[in-house]
């Protein structure tokens, strides 16, 4: 049986795009190729730590 795929990187991801004001503007501000981007975002492989931390640093910045 597989293990499903962790949803918070996913989400983390997905939150920050919104804050950011879409995808493809969250790909350059974290210098990623927008289909590696959506490969995260899909759960299709895990995104590297950094860019989960960097992530949630862009989510975090929205808030204030």
């Amino acid at each position: 049986m597989a293990v499903p795929p962790d949803p918070i990187p996913r989400d983390a991801l997905l939150r920050a795009a919104e804050v950011m004001g879409g995808r493809e503007r969250l790909a350059q501000t974290l210098g990623v190729k927008a289909d590696e981007l959506a490969r995260w975002m899909r759960g299709d492989t895990p995104p590297p730590a950094a860019i989960v931390f960097a992530a949630l640093n862009l989510i975090e910045r929205g808030r204030r």
